[in-house]
């Protein structure tokens, strides 16, 4: 039977009921997944999970910021010092595994492949909820929108017949599809859709086809200048930023009658709903380059 968090208190829940409910609905969630055949479900697991997450992830970091203070012989003078306690405390910096499954094409063939990475990342907010809200939009990021897609470069022969004879969703790197190409091309999304609010420091990525090497890539990596494609858009389009130098959930560029193509998905507090009306997606021309379109207000 499913369980929402609203019908019972989470503040009243320890620890241990919290993170027995947490393994709970990551089976279940892994279940809905794997046969896919209820998506509402689906979408009402993820969102109970993400809050259980949220709690507890919330509370560990409350429990570690009082510990802190103790540790500096801090008085407790309200949620004014403590902010300003935590913010002091900032960066500290952690590190986090993830892995997503993508097609790659080569040469006109396709292979099945897995990229995992570890992201090590510094928090820039005091703001707990920021905090929560962005590593969750970063999770989103690696297991929903690069989850279960194809990847290759604008000049393979076969992705310009496969964008339009299927309907499935793509990576389209500047390059071929290299595992340091793709390493450079997730730092910099990483750090696009966070705002600032969280760091991307490195990023160590492998993948199932990439013979054991493992690729790192932070600010200084020289592999971030193959990404540099000054003839991207057209001259029409030439003032925006490509998809790995914005803030949406694009992964391909598409150049459209009003704007630019914005992506699959749409960023919405922990889960992220396929917006059907998504191929009318563009950034209007008056539009900052990183405005993120798709917001609370659109029809999902």
């Amino acid at each position: 039977m499913y369980f929402h968090p609203l019908q019972e208190e989470i503040g009243n829940m320890s620890d241990e009921d919290i993170s027995k409910r947490i393994k709970e609905l990551s089976k279940k969630v892994s279940s809905a997944k794997r046969f896919g055949r209820n998506p509402d479900m689906l979408a009402q697991l993820t969102h109970a999970l993400n809050t259980y997450r949220n709690a507890i992830r919330e509370r560990r970091l409350e429990a570690w910021h009082k510990n802190n203070k103790k540790l500096r012989n801090e008085p407790d003078l309200g949620d004014l010092v403590n902010t300003l306690s935590l913010h002091d405390a900032l960066p500290i910096s952690f590190t986090w595994k993830t892995k997503f499954k993508s097609i790659i094409i080569v040469d006109g063939e396709l292979f099945a492949n897995e990229y995992k990475l570890k992201v090590s990342l510094t928090p820039h907010t005091a703001n707990l909820k920021e905090q929560t809200d962005y590593f969750d939009r970063l999770k989103n990021l690696f297991e929903q929108v690069f989850a279960n897609t194809i990847t290759t470069w604008r000049d393979e022969p076969l992705y310009q017949t496969l964008k339009t004879k299927t309907t499935n969703r793509f990576i389209e790197l500047p390059k071929p599809p290299y595992d340091q190409i793709m390493a450079a091309v997730c730092f910099c999304k990483a750090n696009s859709i966070l705002d600032s609010k969280i760091v991307i420091n490195y990023i160590e990525l492998s993948s199932w086809q990439g013979d054991g090497i493992t690729y790192t890539v932070d600010k200084d990596s020289k592999e971030l200048i193959l990404l540099d494609r000054p003839d991207w858009f057209s001259a029409k389009y030439s003032k925006f930023d490509p998809w790995w130098l914005r803030a949406d959930t694009a992964t391909y560029d598409q150049e459209l009658d009003k704007g630019i193509y914005t992506g699959h998905f749409s960023w919405n507090n922990q889960k992220i709903p396929v917006d059907t009306k998504h191929e009318y997606h563009a950034k209007i021309f008056e539009f900052q380059p990183k405005v993120l379109d798709g917001g609370k207000n659109k029809d999902k």
